[in-house]
């Protein structure tokens, strides 16, 4: 399900299966033993060659799958794509080989940004309504408390926040 992609040392590509060449557009016939920047938006092409250099002599590498960070591929169309990236060495005698794991995560990005959009649309609503709104978690502690409850109660959000309820409920 996953691209698998090889380079070498001089990032020439060496293996691209089958399932690269689906998310990439490219056939292998093509891709192979080409630079891998063909693979990349330009504008990501410098900081992806440091970021290999770091990696080949250090071994750290920031690009984890399901990490926070996501990277951009380059499709034969032209199209840039959100990917999640694991990349891995293997020295040989001919030198080392880098190999790289990417996941198409345009889906869940968009996903990502709609949920964000839904959430601040509404926190608008939740922060200009005219009744106090206060929601409390499990433990009944306040996890929201919008202005209006702020004008109600006397109490900024700031120091009710993560407290429980019944500080506001009398005796």
């Amino acid at each position: 399900m996953d691209a698998i992609i090889t380079v070498d040392e001089s990032q020439r590509i060496v293996l691209y299966n089958r399932a690269a060449e689906r998310i990439f557009g490219w056939p292998a016939n093509d891709i192979l033993d080409q630079p891998l920047t063909r693979l990349l938006p330009a504008r990501f092409r410098d900081a992806h060659g440091a970021h290999l250099r770091r990696f080949g002599s250090t071994g750290t590498s920031s690009r984890r799958m399901s990490g926070s960070s996501v990277v951009y591929g380059l499709r034969a169309n032209g199209e840039e794509f959100p990917v999640d990236a694991s990349i891995s060495q293997l020295d040989t005698p001919e030198g080392k080989l880098f190999t790289v794991i990417l996941r198409d995560v345009t889906e869940r990005v968009e996903a990502e940004r709609e949920q964000a959009r839904l959430a601040a649309r509404l926190s608008g609503l939740v922060e200009s309504a005219m009744d106090g709104i206060i929601t409390v978690d499990e433990g009944q502690r306040i996890i929201l408390y919008n202005r209006a409850a702020e004008r109600i109660f006397g109490f900024p959000a700031l120091q009710v926040m993560g407290r429980r309820i019944d500080m506001l409920i009398p005796k």
